[in-house]
């Protein structure tokens, strides 16, 4: 699919759309994850689902240097179980802990520990002026592309982030 970009005062140009999830939604099936266009392994049963994904780039640079359980640098998958566990761990739902908004800067969702849908700690950190998480002692940021707002459907959100976990 193409899209048109235009910006003022420039001219027009044509560049294929690509979602900015796109890799992260890879990563689902090659996991055997996505069991319809509804459904992802391991997310059935929450009414609320808030998802932490590494842009396309860091996930591009991430499988490039081997960085992925469950994958090789090719990006061949190695053990569907390692990677399925590892995608869980992006994700925290209402099954386990206490979502009662979505993340953004000033939100009523406070820095605080949440469980992964893989049973993991993540530690969620709102500064007032930007977002961060960590699992197993690694970093991310949020990424300010969309002003801190998730990108929100009826049954949860998820917010870009800078770095693989």
């Amino acid at each position: 699919m193409e899209e048109l970009i235009c910006i003022v005062e420039q001219p027009c140009f044509k560049r294929k759309k690509v979602m900015v999830y796109y890799q992260f939604a890879q990563l689902l099936q090659k996991a055997d994850m996505v069991m319809s266009s509804n459904y992802i392994f391991g997310l059935a049963g929450a009414s609320h689902v808030i998802g932490f994904i590494p842009t396309n780039e860091a996930i591009s640079t991430a499988i490039a240097a081997g960085q992925i359980p469950g994958m090789d640098a090719t990006g061949a998958v190695t053990s569907s179980l390692e990677l399925r566990q590892y995608l869980l761990s992006y994700f925290i739902r209402d099954r386990e802990n206490a979502l009662i908004s979505y993340p953004y800067p000033g939100s009523a969702m406070k820095s605080s520990t949440y469980v992964t849908a893989s049973g993991k700690s993540l530690t969620y950190t709102d500064s007032g002026s930007s977002l961060s998480i960590m699992v197993d002692g690694k970093v991310a940021n949020v990424i300010s592309d969309y002003n801190f707002f998730p990108f929100a459907f009826d049954d949860g959100c998820f917010q870009l982030i800078d770095t693989v976990l």
